[in-house]
């Protein structure tokens, strides 16, 4: 009788196998999705310019309002991650101004939001620094994470002292204990 072998066929190694090419897949998924998304940003970019500058490349005419200088690299934290090397065109004689982003914008406002709600939820800028840098972005500092809770309270404070003008019938009251 001939002894059955289970080495080739394993439910572990297809069970590793299978995870191997999932994990392959998501990251070259992402990585293709930054890709677009970059490439889409730049060509964004691009109009923008020439809609500003009032000339396409190589183009004279009359009305156009200065000279390409090149070119600039920067990053840019997005809801999908981090995306390098971003080429934005310059211009001499002409203050070019993006519609995606401010002139030092580097963080999408929806970002800073999930910034914001990871650092109250984990109670430390350590651990909101380690759970942003595991979701594909950048590591910041201690003093950014208390800056951003300072910029918070500021506008939690305009909202508890603004006036009640409307007339209401019942006013609820909830109230919350937390312990530390």
């Amino acid at each position: 009788m001939k002894e059955l072998t289970f080495t080739g066929n394993s439910i572990t190694e297809w069970q590793n196998f299978k995870d191997f090419y999932r994990e392959i897949f998501w990251e070259e998924l992402k990585r293709k999705n930054n890709q677009m998304l970059k490439q889409t940003i730049e060509t964004h970019c691009e109009k923008v310019f020439e809609m500003q500058i009032r000339a396409k490349k190589y183009e004279r005419n009359g009305v156009r309002r200065g000279e390409r200088l090149g070119k600039r690299y920067r990053s840019l934290e997005t809801e999908f991650g981090i995306i390098n090397n971003i080429k934005l065109l310059r211009a001499k004689g002409c203050d070019i101004r993006f519609t995606l982003f401010d002139k030092w914008q580097r963080i999408q406002p929806s970002v800073i939001k999930y910034m914001l709600k990871v650092y109250l939820m984990s109670k430390s800028s350590a651990k909101a620094s380690k759970i942003m840098q595991e979701l594909g972005h950048s590591k910041y500092s201690r003093g950014f994470y208390v800056s951003l809770s300072k910029y918070m309270e500021k506008g939690l404070k305009e909202w508890l002292d603004r006036p009640i003008t409307k007339k209401y019938k019942y006013v609820f009251i909830d109230g919350m204990g937390v312990s530390l």
